[in-house]
């Protein structure tokens, strides 16, 4: 099956005759391909700042459990601070860690921006196991490949 969009070039206008000039485009459709969803999320902001992270692994989970879907999950800026092992959040009734922890468990790719841990001195040994360091190159590949992105 196929995606067909149209786009009207111009509207020809030969005195009786009108003509439509339009320009096709198709792609497979997703879903015959395999039928594979492959799900991005770019996740920026600190994980006990607000519940945005929370939400986002929230969502990353429900999405792991669908048969035919693939989720990537990429720490970028302060979100890096979410990959920390052994915090401990004394208000937060939620644990990021334990929660990026079990979605990697799951086979979910996790990376985080290797620039944005060396700017806050993070090295490997202090990431929660799963999470590997990664480039902008591997951010660029992995939303090239994905269905769909969402960034939080």
């Amino acid at each position: 099956m196929w995606v067909v969009s149209a786009q009207l070039v111009k509207n020809l206008d030969f005195t009786h005759n009108q003509f439509l000039l339009v320009y096709f485009t198709a792609r497979p459709c997703h879903r015959c391909i395999g039928g594979m969803m492959e799900y991005l999320l770019v996740l920026n902001d600190s994980p006990y700042g607000s519940q945005r992270t929370y939400n986002a692994l929230r969502l990353a989970a429900a999405l792991a459990k669908g048969a035919t879907t693939e989720v990537s999950i990429f720490l970028l800026g302060d979100g890096v601070v979410g990959g920390l092992r052994m915090q401990s959040p004394a208000d937060a009734s939620y644990n990021v860690q334990e929660m990026l922890r079990l979605l990697a468990a799951q086979g979910v790719s996790i990376g985080a921006c290797r620039t944005c841990l060396e700017a806050r001195g993070i090295d490997d040994a202090s990431l929660v196991a799963g999470i590997n360091r990664r480039t902008l190159d591997d951010l660029r590949n992995w939303t090239e490949k994905a269905t769909k992105v969402l960034v939080f």
